[in-house]
This record gives C-alpha cells, sequence and structure tokens, in this order.
C-alpha cells in the first residue's frame, strides 16, 4: 500500500513482459495515480478487484462484510472478548473498509478491539508472515492482558501468527 514506486516497477516489467491481462487488487481502496495512469495507457486487458475507475467497466466486486460478519460471529460465540487486529499503518490510516467493518462490528458484538500501537506494521512488508511473527512473538512474551484472538492480514500473516505463538510456548488453539 505505501511503496508506489515499486509497484510501477513490477507493473512496467509486467507490461514489457507482454502478459495477457491483469488484475488490480487494492482491497477497497484507490491504486496511486501512478499505478492508474500505468494500467490505463497500457495495452494490456485490466480488472479491478473492489475499487473501479470512473468510467471503467472491468470490475469484479467482493462482498467482504458478509464474510466479516459471520468470522465475528463466530468468535462471538466461541466467547472471545478481546481480539486485534494485526495489520499495517497505511490500512489504518484511510480506514480501508475490511479493518472497519471488523472493528464496528467487534464493537457492537461487546468485543474489545485492539488495533494500532505495537499490534501494527509499521514497514512496507516485504515479508509479512516474519514480519507478524515478530509482532506476535514479542506482544505475547510481554504476558498481561492479551487478545484472545486474532484478526490477521492474510494467510502468510496467519502462518507468521502461528509461528510467533508457537515460539512462546503457546499452544493454538488450546491456549
Amino acid at each position: 500500500l505505501t511503496d508506489t514506486a515499486s509497484h510501477v516497477g513490477h507493473l512496467k516489467d509486467l507490461h514489457q513482459r507482454k502478459i495477457d491481462g491483469l488484475i488490480v487488487d487494492y482491497v477497497g481502496i484507490k491504486p496511486p495515480d501512478e499505478v492508474l495512469e500505468l494500467v490505463q495507457t497500457g495495452s494490456t486487458p485490466t480488472v479491478f478487484m473492489d475499487w473501479t475507475p470512473e468510467n471503467y467497466n472491468h470490475a469484479v466486486t467482493v462482498h467482504r462484510i458478509v464474510g466479516i460478519e459471520e468470522a465475528v460471529n463466530h468468535l462471538a460465540e466461541l466467547n472471545h472478548k478481546r481480539v486485534a487486529i494485526i495489520t499495517n499503518e497505511k490500512a489504518i490510516e484511510i480506514q480501508v473498509t475490511k479493518v472497519s467493518a471488523y472493528k464496528k462490528l467487534l464493537e457492537a458484538a461487546g468485543v474489545e478491539v485492539i488495533l494500532g500501537g505495537d499490534w501494527v506494521h509499521k514497514q512496507n512488508v516485504s515479508n509479512i508472515g516474519v514480519d507478524t511473527r515478530n509482532i506476535v512473538k514479542r506482544q505475547f512474551s510481554k504476558g498481561g492482558n492479551l487478545p484472545t484472538a486474532l484478526i490477521l492480514y492474510n494467510d502468510a500473516a496467519a502462518l507468521g501468527a502461528l509461528r510467533g505463538a508457537y515460539e512462546t510456548g503457546l499452544r493454538v488453539p488450546e491456549d
């Protein structure tokens, strides 16, 4: 989300390789102008996910809210009272739809939400699994009033969180 130059470089590389098509997914937010300009001026057929430029007909939208509602209901049914959302600073700053929806629905279910602070990826995450492992290991090693569940960015982050929990002696889902 924060490294526009890298995204532009990857797009230029893909265009040079003469790829057959491109799917652009910025998880419900507008891509940087530089990325949009490159995509729209290129000849590669492109489909946008969740966000579409004005007057552009090729898009796929995902109704994430249904899945988020089901996840929150499941956490509430399991009696979780404190949940940490591990994401990056940019997602929090721009109120990414997914993060905002989790926060709102968890709070409505009476679940305390931990968001930001020491539970956030502060840098451009090139290795989200390792970074998530480090966050979980650091936070769980401190002890105290820890969350009973985590909401993570993707599968790589989930694997990193499991590793971090394991390295602090926690068993998932037992503990």
